[in-house]
């Protein structure tokens, strides 16, 4: 990003092309395989002991049916021959003025807006979980 005197010019701004293999834009299966070939890659890399963390949250591929990506993402890491050391929770908030507030995307309240306006009563994910894993 380049801040000018008429304004703000962005590059490289965008999440990644769909037509050149952006996994976000992939059907199911080929997104977990796609998260196979990089933790099978990541798993030659590391060395013995070595680590490997992985974010995700639970995902909505209809607006009422909610996906454990995370524990997908687990069983296809354990595939890989990486071992599960540790699985928690990290909350998507801030603490201002001594208060936990919630850090929602703008794309996660569009679709609870949305989803609750056809009468489906969804919340906000308030979490990710995050996988802690290590090469054996």
């Amino acid at each position: 990003m380049q801040t000018t005197r008429t304004g703000v010019r962005k590059r490289d701004h965008l999440y990644a092309d769909r037509e050149r293999g952006n996994l976000a834009y992939t059907g199911w299966s080929r997104l977990l395989d796609g998260f196979a070939s990089i933790l099978s890659a990541s798993y030659q890399l590391l060395r013995p002991g070595g680590t490997v963390v992985i974010t995700s949250r639970p995902v909505r591929r209809q607006r009422d049916d909610l996906i454990d990506l995370p524990g997908q993402l687990l069983a296809v890491a354990q595939s890989a021959g990486l071992t599960p050391v540790e699985r928690t929770a990290a909350m998507l908030a801030a603490v201002r003025d001594g208060q936990v507030v919630h850090r929602a995307s703008m794309f996660g309240m569009m679709a609870v807006r949305r989803s609750r306006d056809d009468g489906i009563p969804v919340h906000l994910v308030a979490h990710e979980d995050v996988l802690v894993l290590r090469r054996r």
